[in-house]
């Protein structure tokens, strides 16, 4: 028999198609059949507590559990926790689990787009910002845990003059369908796909819009890095044309004291614009930066309109909590020691709980200090980025658990009659 170069690219493709299936991941490989599971629903980001009352309100039976065998799911993966349990391996009353929950957004979501980088808004989940993380307990006594530090030699260690602080924004006024082929749309996810702020037309005249940016506490020393700025925005007509023209948008962004423009383009239809730089500390408000969204009518069309998705700033933020009982935040590692130490001022302080997450999960001592309060943060020993949660334990929620299915069990489908078709 004869195949055509047609056939026999189509039965490739079915084979490639056949084995990719197969060895594909789903996300959910980290459940165990053999093991209960609850759920604990988290809509906002912070540090939670599991207690022996929520445990035996949701029917654990906690009595036969050491408390290294408990084990939290999130986001598809094991979530360290810290046990305060007397140090006699049981939760008894007045015992407590601790640990960082983050509420969703379009971490997951991402995933289902053409370009999983070309979300409209990766701050906003399409759907639904709760999501569920999951206890469950197996034998092992290894499971993962934060690190508790006991380093407070505060004296031998030189006080950082700033950690860096992340402000972000999301909106949801309008649903913008990203890409289209005027007046069709992909069934696919593509880019620009995904909620946004209000529709705003250049023309006539164009417009200026100044969307809210604030950076409290701004560190701007001789020794400030950088900030770090990203925005997404997303065009909302496709107008006509004009002969002679090649471009129905036009939009410049500006940034900083300086109004220094960081992109100026033009374009034409439906598109995902992304801009990100980097903008010297000193271009940086005190408490605020200057944003400049800009449509500009010299295009000779009838309309141009467009929204802003999302935006961040990570910039250097004075060692102050200003206040706050809780705070999140990042270091970066000391260049000329081991260890980093942040002498914080108004820290609001009261039995606060400090976590810090890298590539190992730390417990951080946190203490008065003279005028201050100082923790002791070790480098991170691959030079990442580590990520720091501050709470007192009053702004600590307790958690609340539910069976899964009502039995703690998993529906395991690729065990169902039938699940081989």
């Amino acid at each position: 028999m004869i195949f055509s170069r047609s056939i026999i690219l189509l039965l490739l493709i079915f084979a490639t198609v056949g084995f990719t299936t197969r060895a594909q991941t789903y996300g959910n490989e980290w459940i165990d059949y053999s093991q209960s599971y609850y759920s604990i629903k988290i809509v906002q980001d912070g540090v939670y507590r599991i207690d022996s009352a929520a445990l035996a309100d949701a029917g654990i039976p906690v009595g036969s559990i050491l408390s290294e065998n408990f084990q939290l799911f999130g986001k598809e993966r094991e979530i360290p926790l810290h046990i305060v349990d007397g140090g006699d391996s049981s939760i008894d009353g007045g015992d407590y689990i601790l640990f960082y929950g983050q509420r969703n957004d379009g971490w997951l979501d991402s995933t289902i787009y053409v370009n999983p980088n070309t979300i409209a808004s990766p701050g906003l989940s399409l759907y639904n910002d709760t999501i569920q993380y999951f206890l469950t307990w197996n034998s092992s006594t290894t499971n993962l845990r934060y690190t508790v530090e006991t380093d407070v030699d505060f004296a031998s260690y030189t006080p950082a003059t700033h950690f860096m602080s992340l402000v972000k924004r999301s909106f949801s006024s309008n649903y913008f369908e990203g890409h289209r082929e005027s007046p069709l749309s992909s069934s696919f996810y593509v880019a620009g796909e995904g909620w946004g702020s209000g529709m705003y037309n250049g023309v006539p005249g164009g417009t200026t819009i100044t969307p809210s940016l604030a950076n409290p506490f701004r560190y701007a020393g001789a020794d400030a890095p950088d900030g770090e700025f990203l925005a997404l925005c997303v065009s909302a007509s496709d107008a006509e044309i004009p002969l002679g023209s090649a471009f129905n948008h036009h939009l410049r962004l500006r940034l900083g004291n300086s109004a220094t423009t960081i992109l100026d383009t033009t374009f034409t239809g439906y598109k995902q614009i992304k801009a990100s730089t980097l903008i010297p500390a000193s271009e940086l408000g005190a408490s605020g930066t200057s944003f400049y969204f800009d449509i500009i009518d010299d295009l000779n069309v009838d309309t141009d309109f467009q929204s802003f998705t999302y935006y961040q700033l990570k910039y250097p933020r004075q060692t102050t909590f200003g206040g706050s009982p809780t705070l999140q935040f990042s270091v970066r590692n000391s260049a000329l020691e081991s260890k980093i130490r942040l002498d914080i001022t108004s820290a609001a302080y009261s039995d606060p709980v400090v976590f810090v997450h890298g590539e190992t999960p730390r417990l951080i001592p946190f203490l008065p200090n003279g005028p201050t309060h100082s923790m002791l943060i070790p480098n991170s020993s691959s030079g990442v980025e580590q990520n720091v949660v501050y709470s007192n334990q009053s702004q600590i929620a307790t958690v609340t658990l539910e069976a899964v299915n009502g039995t703690g069990t998993f529906t395991d489908f690729a065990n169902l009659p039938g699940a081989a078709d």
